[in-house]
């Protein structure tokens, strides 16, 4: 039986993920290593300095069959305009993509999502949508020589919910708000904001259309 990595951008339910193989009795961590895998968006780049977990050049990469999960863009972009300095910092310190260093926080949360997922699609075996998450793993645990059945894997995600890492368990404490309010600021106003691709098409066209092309070729690898 081998190990498995999933792979991502941030905020693509990726804590979900390992929370639902954990119910199963699968150890696989979220941003750490476990017995049986892990689940990290920083391990889309082969950086020796990741800000969570451990990188490529701590773990032997062949002892993993390589997963990729895709969120929804106009949800996981929303989520992402509420990254914190040290993600930003990472990613901009990595060969993945370009971000605009003056940018603003929607436009550099638009090429994460894009860059970073193409970037994932070459490196993995197996790609899924989050919306398909029921069935779209399958083929990477039994490529892994998992014993896991489609009955196993749809009653683990029931246990394990939905609202992993959503907006609404990521609510700052008052002390927290204090001491970092531009991200309670990003945080509320994500919580009441509603993206939309005519917002996306607005901040940047070209890159807009890529990501919506994108995001189709995804949909219809998801389904065969």
């Amino acid at each position: 039986m081998k190990k498995i990595c999933v792979l991502g951008t941030g905020r693509a339910g990726t804590a979900f993920f390992s929370k639902s193989c954990r119910v199963m009795g699968y150890d696989v961590g979220h941003e750490v290593a476990g017995e049986n895998g892990i689940v990290s968006w920083c391990l889309v780049s082969k950086s020796h300095k990741v800000p969570w977990g451990p990188s490529w050049s701590e773990l032997n990469e062949t002892e993993f069959v390589k997963g990729q999960q895709i969120r929804e863009p106009i949800a996981c972009i929303s989520s992402l305009t509420t990254f914190q300095g040290v993600s930003w910092d990472f990613i901009s310190n990595t060969s993945i993509g370009h971000l605009k260093t003056n940018g603003s926080t929607l436009y550099n949360a638009m090429r994460h999502w894009l860059s970073w997922n193409q970037e994932a699609a070459r490196l993995a075996e197996f790609t899924w949508c989050l919306d398909d998450v029921r069935s779209g793993p399958l083929e990477l645990f039994r490529a892994a020589n998992w014993p896991v059945t489609e009955s196993q894997w749809v009653d683990a995600i029931e246990k394990a919910g939905t609202k992993v890492n959503a907006s609404e368990t990521r609510s700052l404490s008052w002390k927290e708000s204090l001491f970092n309010p531009g991200l309670a600021i990003r945080r509320r106003r994500h919580q009441k904001q509603k993206l939309s691709w005519d917002a996306l098409y607005k901040k940047d066209k070209a890159l807009a259309e890529e990501i919506f092309l994108f995001w189709q070729a995804c949909k219809k690898l998801d389904h065969g």
